[in-house]
């Protein structure tokens, strides 16, 4: 039987995680300096990100193949956040035991966060692109179509906690986590919607660099929760092999 890890489809999946990883884009207005443009960055996050949460991962790892949630016979198609949710509970279910998955998952952000590049001409002192600024930009954010002030306070809340430099305040309940992080997601594909179906203009973004940072801080995130599924389905995939 071919393992989840080796078909077809988990190869692209990955592929396509380490592109929105590792692509830079610029953008420039004529005769200015490249400045780098997060919002695409947040783009190609977001598309690996739907492409992780649309997948059936329980259904996958009994066929050894890459099953969607649409193609399960008998069952109706979850929206998107019964689809999210499915995706962390296989997360916290199948991820080894012997790791604590807030820790994990704060090691990942940060991570990721340090190999971000800022070379592109970017405007902003290095300092000021710290993780915890970014954290802290989260208070800016503004109701707008479905994300109104008790959700964007929520959102605020759960990610100070998600990214708290204190361990104590990291390390609770694993159901406390899983809620934490369903939340967080589903926030971030409501910012999503936002983004692309509201009336805020490219140009608004990039000259707003409060909101340039809130985007990298959504991307990784979501880049973050993408590596744990990984280890998750890895470490199925040898506890099959042994």
């Amino acid at each position: 039987m071919t393992r989840l890890s080796n078909a077809d489809g988990y190869r692209e999946l990955e592929l396509l995680q380490k592109t929105a990883q590792e692509f830079q884009h610029g953008v420039r207005k004529q005769g200015d300096d490249w400045k780098l443009f997060e919002l695409s960055y947040f783009v190609y996050a977001f598309f690996s990100f739907n492409s992780f949460y649309s997948v059936n991962w329980d259904e996958s790892l009994i066929s050894s193949g890459i099953t969607s949630h649409e193609y399960i016979r008998g069952e109706r198609n979850p929206r998107e956040g019964e689809k999210i949710d499915k995706f962390v509970s296989f997360i916290c279910g199948q991820y080894p035991k012997s790791k604590y998955l807030p820790d994990e998952y704060y090691n990942l952000v940060k991570k990721r966060w340090g190999r971000l590049k800022w070379e592109i001409g970017s405007d902003d002192h290095q300092e000021k692109r710290t993780l915890r600024n970014a954290v802290d930009k989260l208070r800016d954010i503004r109701p707008c179509g479905d994300l109104d002030e008790d959700h964007a306070e929520v959102f605020r809340k759960d990610v100070t906690s998600l990214l708290s430099e204190d361990p104590t305040q990291r390390r609770k309940d694993k159901d406390v986590f899983k809620e934490a992080l369903c939340s967080t997601l589903k926030t971030v594909y409501k910012v999503r919607n936002n983004i692309f179906h509201g009336k805020k203009m490219v140009s608004q973004i990039v000259d707003d660099s409060g909101q340039r940072l809130r985007v990298l801080l959504y991307a990784t995130l979501l880049l973050a929760a993408n590596e744990l599924l990984l280890e998750a389905v890895a470490h199925q995939c040898e506890q099959t092999a042994n």
